[in-house]
C-alpha cells in the first residue's frame, strides 16, 4: 500500500466500509467513529502495511512493541478487540485473517489518502469527530509505507479530584465540581488526551504517589489542585506535574473573590495548556473562554445537584432536580442546568417508575439546553437519552454521536447509544460501543454487565464468560465503597449465575431485592434472574411488582431472553398489556 509524496499532510486509509484515521486514533463509518486504544490502531496500520501479505507474529511484536517484552496473548487480545471494531468475526473473517502458527492478514485492500488538514472545519458541532488541533501525523518509511501510529506521545492529562481546605471542609462538591468543569473544558482541546471523570475519581480521597497514576490511566501528566472557600473568598491552588519525574511543569495559586471563579477555570485550563505547548485552534480558544453562567448562587446550585445526581438513588435525583430546577431558575440561560433537569427526569422515568409526564419534561428541558448552547457534549448527551427513552432512535443516534465528537470521553454518551442499538437488535453496534464506555470508564460495572448480556443474546459464550469477570472484578471494587449498592449486588449475581455459582449469585440477588424492595430496575432484575433458575412463580411476582412500580421498557422487555420461559404465561402478558395501555 503505497502514499503519494506530501509528507506535510496526515496520512490515512479506506477499508472496505472503514475510514481509518491514525491521527485520531479511529475509525469512521456511517454508523459513526470508533475509537482505538493506541496499541490496536499501531497494529491495524501495521496489518495495512504489510498487506497483502502475511504479517508474522515476529514481525507485529518488532512494529507495535518495540524493544517490549510482550505474551502471545497480549496480541490475540489486541486482535480480538480490533475485531470487535471493525465489526468482524474470528470465526469467519472479513477483514482480519488469522494464519496458524504464523500471524495474521488483512483480507480487504487499504486505500491510503492524504488527510487535509482543514477538513470537518471546527465550526461545525455535529460533525462525528472534533479534528485535533495538533494531529500527531502519521510516520512514513520508505516507500512512504504508513507505520504504526505514535498517537501514544500525544500529550495526556488526568484531573485529581481537588482537595477541600475551607475551614468547615464542606465544600467537596464544590470542589468536585470544579475540578469536574476543567475536565469537561480540557476535552475540547483537539491536541490534548483527557481522562474521564470517572476514572479520575476513583483517586478520590486516596494517597496515590503521581507515578502510580499516571501508569494506572496511561497519563503523562497529573493536575493536582486544592480549595478554600470561606465567605466570598476563594482561593483556588493548582500544579500540573509530569509523572515520569515527579517535576512540576507549571503551578499557581488563585486568591480571588468567588465571582472569580470562572476566570481561574479559564485561567488553568490555558496556562495548561500552554504548559503542554499546544497550540489551541479559535474555537478552543472560544471554548475555554465561554462561561456557563455570570450567576454564581447558579453556579454553586449546579455543582451540588451534580454531587447528588452522582449518588444515583430516586431520592438524591429528586433532590439533584431541585437544585438544577432552582439554578435554571436564578439563570434562565444556564444549559447546563437545563440538562441536568432533563437528566434527572430521564432517569427517574428509566430507572424509578417516572411517569409520561417525566418524558415530556425531560423532552422540554433538553430541547431548551440545546437551543442555549449546542456545543456542549453534556446537552447532546441528555438530547439524545430524551429521545432513545421516547422511541426517536435515529434523532438519539445523532445527538450521541455529536456528544461524542463534542467530548469522546463522555461516559453517558457511550452507554446510552450502546444500550439504544441494543433495544434495535444492532448487537455488533452496541458491543462496540459498551466496549467503548468501559475505555472510558474501566472501573463502571454497568457498561462490562450488559456487554457480557449482549454477547449472550448473540451466542457468544466465551466472549460473555470473559466480560463477566470484568464485571465481577468491578463489582467487588464498588461494594468495597458502598456494600449496599443494590445495582452493583443484582448485576454481581448475573455474572455468578452465568458463571455456574447459582448459590452465591442467589445470595446477592435476594440481598440486593431486600436492600430495594420497590426499585423496578431492582425487581425486574429478580424476574429475570429467578426466571433463568427456573423458579416461575417468584420470576413472575417480580416482574408484575416491577410493572407495578413503574418499569415501562417494553423495547428492552422484547429483547431480553431472560425472560423466555415466563413469556407465555398470561400473568406475564396482562402485565405486558398494562405496559401498553399506560405508554
Amino acid at each position: 500500500m503505497g502514499f503519494g509524496k506530501g509528507s506535510r499532510h496526515n496520512m490515512g486509509f479506506r477499508l472496505g466500509d472503514w475510514t481509518v484515521r491514525p491521527d485520531r486514533g479511529i475509525l469512521e463509518s456511517h454508523d459513526g467513529p470508533v475509537h482505538l486504544e493506541p496499541k490496536q490502531m499501531d497494529l491495524l496500520v501495521f496489518l495495512a502495511h504489510r498487506a497483502p501479505e502475511v504479517a508474522s507474529k515476529e514481525e507485529i511484536f518488532d512494529a507495535v512493541w518495540p524493544g517490549s517484552y510482550v505474551a502471545e496473548v497480549g496480541l490475540k487480545r489486541n486482535v480480538s478487540q480490533l475485531r470487535r471494531a471493525l465489526g468482524d468475526d474470528a470465526r469467519q473473517p472479513r477483514i482480519i485473517k488469522t494464519i496458524p502458527k504464523r500471524g495474521y492478514q488483512l483480507m480487504v485492500p487499504a486505500v491510503p489518502f492524504e488527510i487535509n488538514e482543514d477538513e470537518n472545519p471546527a465550526g461545525n458541532p455535529s460533525a462525528e469527530t472534533e479534528p485535533d488541533a495538533n494531529p500527531a501525523p502519521a510516520e512514513t518509511g520508505a516507500g512512504h509505507e504508513p507505520q504504526p501510529s505514535k498517537r501514544s506521545t500525544r500529550p495526556s492529562i488526568a484531573v485529581l479530584p481537588f482537595a477541600d481546605m475551607s475551614p468547615g471542609r464542606d465544600q467537596e462538591y464544590f470542589c468536585d465540581g470544579i475540578a469536574e468543569q476543567i475536565i469537561n473544558t480540557l476535552a475540547h482541546v483537539g491536541g490534548l488526551r483527557v481522562v474521564s471523570r470517572t476514572s479520575c475519581f476513583t483517586f478520590k480521597h486516596r494517597t496515590v504517589d503521581v507515578r502510580e497514576i499516571g501508569k494506572e490511566l496511561d497519563v503523562a501528566t497529573v493536575l493536582e489542585g486544592s480549595v478554600r472557600k470561606a465567605g466570598e473568598h476563594l482561593r483556588i491552588g493548582a500544579q500540573l506535574i509530569n509523572v515520569e519525574n515527579g517535576y512540576q511543569l507549571w503551578s499557581d495559586q488563585f486568591d480571588r473573590h468567588l465571582q472569580d471563579v470562572f476566570g481561574i477555570q479559564e485561567e488553568i485550563a490555558q496556562n495548561i495548556a500552554d504548559a503542554l505547548r499546544i497550540r489551541l485552534s479559535a474555537r478552543e480558544r472560544r471554548t475555554i473562554e465561554k462561561v456557563a453562567t455570570h450567576d454564581v448562587e447558579a453556579f454553586d446550585l449546579y455543582l451540588r445537584g451534580r454531587q447528588l445526581f452522582y449518588g444515583s438513588k430516586r431520592r438524591s435525583i429528586r433532590s439533584a432536580l431541585e437544585r438544577f430546577v432552582r439554578a435554571s431558575e436564578k439563570d434562565p440561560g444556564f444549559a447546563l442546568a437545563h440538562a441536568g433537569i432533563a437528566d434527572c427526569h430521564s432517569y427517574l422515568y428509566l430507572y424509578f417508575g417516572g411517569s409520561r409526564s417525566d418524558l415530556e419534561q425531560a423532552d422540554r428541558a433538553s430541547q431548551k439546553a440545546l437551543e442555549l448552547d449546542p456545543e456542549l457534549a453534556e446537552v447532546h448527551a441528555a438530547r439524545g437519552l430524551s429521545f432513545a427513552l421516547g422511541k426517536q432512535f435515529i434523532e438519539a443516534e445523532q445527538e450521541f454521536k455529536s456528544a461524542i465528537a463534542l467530548n469522546p470521553n463522555q461516559f453517558e454518551a457511550h452507554y446510552f447509544y450502546a444500550r439504544t442499538c441494543f433495544v434495535q437488535g444492532k448487537f455488533e453496534k452496541a458491543v462496540q460501543l459498551y466496549e467503548r464506555a468501559s475505555d472510558v470508564n474501566p472501573n463502571d460495572y454497568q457498561a462490562p454487565s450488559l456487554l457480557a448480556f449482549t454477547y449472550r443474546v448473540m451466542n457468544r459464550a466465551d466472549m460473555a464468560e470473559a466480560t463477566h469477570r470484568r464485571t465481577l472484578v468491578n463489582v467487588e471494587r464498588q461494594l468495597r465503597i458502598d456494600p449496599d449498592d443494590s445495582r452493583a449486588l443484582y448485576l454481581g449475581a448475573t455474572a455468578l449465575l452465568d458463571l455456574g455459582e447459582h448459590d452465591k449469585g442467589l445470595a446477592m440477588v435476594e440481598r440486593s431485592l431486600a436492600i430495594d424492595p420497590e426499585d423496578p430496575y431492582i425487581v425486574y432484575g429478580g424476574a429475570c434472574f429467578y426466571a433463568r433458575l427456573g423458579r416461575m412463580e417468584e420470576s413472575l411476582q417480580c416482574f408484575e411488582r416491577a410493572v407495578e412500580a413503574g418499569f415501562v421498557q417494553r423495547d428492552w422487555i422484547d429483547k431480553d431472553s431472560d425472560l423466555d420461559p415466563i413469556r407465555d404465561d398470561e400473568r406475564f402478558q396482562d402485565a405486558v398489556r398494562k405496559i401498553d395501555s399506560e405508554t
